[in-house]
């Protein structure tokens, strides 16, 4: 069970979301 791991790939997709809407927001 590789949690850290997950929680990473998951903040990862998370803030790459908020940098597409922050960037289509603009």
């Amino acid at each position: 069970m590789h949690l850290i791991g997950v929680l990473i790939v998951l903040s990862t997709i998370w803030n790459f979301g908020e940098c597409l809407d922050f960037g289509l927001r603009k």
